[in-house]
This record gives C-alpha cells, sequence and structure tokens, in this order.
C-alpha cells in the first residue's frame, strides 16, 4: 500500500470541506428559491394517495460487494389541478375550496420516510403546485408541508451553519496539512 507524504490526506480533508462550505449556500439557495417560487405562485389541493412504494436501491462499492443505497419514497396522487385555493390562502387557514369543473391528475412525488410513513393508500395530503403547468416536475409540485419547511428561516439558518462550520473546519485542517506538509510540526 502506497504511504502519502505527511499532511497530504489533512490537506485534502480541508480542501473538501471548503469546497462543501461553497456548494452548501448555492443549493440551499436553489431550494428555498423553488419553494419561494410555489409559495407565492402556487395553489393548493387536497391530494389523494393512490399508492405507496419505497426502493432500495443497493449499490456496488469499488471492490464489488453490495452497499445499501439510499431509500426513495413514493406516493402516487390524484389531485385537482383546478383548485382555486392559493398556497397563501391556505397558510393563512382559509378551507380549501373546490373547484366547479374539477380537472383529475395523477403525480408520483418523492417524499420523505416521514410523510410516507404518515401518508398510506386512500388518505388525504396536501400539495402544492403550479397551476396551468401541463407536466410536473419538483420544481412546480411539492407536499405543501415541505414547501413550508425548506422555505423557512430555520431551514436557511440551518444550512448556513453547517456551511460556516465545514468552512472552519475546512481552513484548520488545510493550514494544519500544509504545515505537517511544507514545514513545522502541525500544531
Amino acid at each position: 500500500m502506497a504511504k502519502g507524504k505527511p499532511g497530504e490526506l489533512t490537506l485534502v480533508i480541508g480542501g473538501l470541506a471548503l469546497v462543501s462550505a461553497a456548494v452548501i449556500p448555492v443549493t440551499t439557495a436553489d431550494v428555498t428559491a423553488r419553494m419561494d417560487r410555489l409559495r407565492d405562485e402556487g395553489h393548493v389541493a387536497l391530494a389523494t394517495v393512490k399508492s405507496a412504494r419505497s426502493e432500495d436501491r443497493e449499490r456496488v462499492d469499488y471492490r464489488g460487494k453490495p452497499r445499501p443505497g439510499a431509500d426513495h419514497y413514493y406516493l402516487d396522487l390524484e389531485f385537482d389541478r383546478a383548485s382555486p385555493a392559493t398556497h397563501r390562502d391556505w397558510m393563512a387557514g382559509k378551507p380549501l375550496a373546490q373547484s366547479a369543473t374539477p380537472v383529475l391528475s395523477r403525480y408520483e412525488l418523492d417524499v420523505s420516510r416521514a410523510i410516507y410513513a404518515a401518508h398510506g393508500p386512500g388518505s388525504r395530503i396536501a400539495i402544492s403546485f403550479i397551476p396551468g403547468r401541463f407536466s410536473f416536475d419538483k420544481d412546480s409540485l411539492q407536499a405543501s408541508q415541505m414547501v413550508e419547511s425548506q422555505g423557512s428561516g430555520e431551514f436557511r439558518s440551518g444550512a448556513y451553519t453547517a456551511a460556516l462550520l465545514c468552512g472552519l473546519l475546512g481552513l484548520w485542517l488545510v493550514r494544519r496539512g500544509w504545515r505537517r506538509r511544507f514545514g513545522g510540526d502541525g500544531r
């Protein structure tokens, strides 16, 4: 097994921590922008869960051994895409108004484990969507619960705190690795 020079691994890990500190705010801004758009322009409908399924994706590591992969949870939903209730009205506590001529659509939504566990077939879940779309994706249809949690200040502050901690850890590791690799004792 090849042995690296002293401090190289610390430099690499510190660099990765600095890169992740830069990536976290970018991805957080993207998620919150999508959720803000759903909150501002979106309508809310009560969807009926037609079926629920989970997927265990196994992956193979570099040695060829199977490893557990990420679990994915899906809800097959049927909802009225002509719902007149806006997300703002729903947040204000107004009852969801039914459309005079419902237009039923189906969509399979990728959800969190908690939402999956709480909603089995036959149950109802509030969803937020952008009206007037021919087809939906993660940018135009989400569970209303997710729109509120991922667009909140608590979500943003947690992500920015994680980015700050990754940045500080990265700086410390790079400094330590640099001293061990190029001079000094690394303390």
